[in-house]
């Protein structure tokens, strides 16, 4: 993988995550207590446990590696 595709991909990331950020109230309200899989500001699949939506994701043939996925709560925890 050349240098300028690992750079695509970081950039790709941050925006993910910046959207992921600034829409995460909208999430608390539709996918509270849920894990999210999404990329390219889009949210692919989700489900209330994580190996459920994995399996989605593998019947979707989506390549785990390029997802961000996380865990919607309204409630915070602290680790």
């Amino acid at each position: 993988m050349g240098s300028q595709n690992v750079m695509e991909m970081l950039h790709s990331g941050q925006r993910d995550v910046e959207w992921f950020n600034s829409n995460f109230s909208r999430f608390k309200r539709e996918f509270n207590n849920s894990f999210i899989a999404f990329h390219n500001e889009q949210i692919i699949d989700s489900d209330k446990d994580l190996e459920i939506l994995m399996k989605k994701l593998e019947n979707k043939k989506v390549d785990t590696s390029s997802v961000f996925i996380e865990f919607v709560s309204s409630v915070k925890t602290i680790l």
